[in-house]
């Protein structure tokens, strides 16, 4: 399952951490995706579901809705 936003730009080197809001938590978390740029590019608007560190809740989001950990921080 993946998605994402026309117009919407990341900085994705090889192997990036994507992390995404909690709604319910109000706070970003780890989604345990690793992505190059290319991948990413391919399937922005696809739909992910990942559970929350935060809420222990299963949340979906489209992959475009990300943030991105630079591989040095995600290492």
């Amino acid at each position: 399952m993946l998605n994402g936003e026309v117009g919407f730009s990341l900085e994705i080197g090889e192997g990036s951490m994507l992390r995404f809001f909690c709604p319910t938590a109000r706070a970003e978390f780890d989604s345990g995706i690793i992505l190059d740029q290319e991948t990413y590019r391919r399937n922005r608007l696809t739909i992910v579901a990942v559970m929350c560190a935060h809420c222990q809740r299963e949340h979906r989001y489209l992959l475009a809705d990300a943030s991105v950990v630079a591989e040095d921080v995600a290492a």
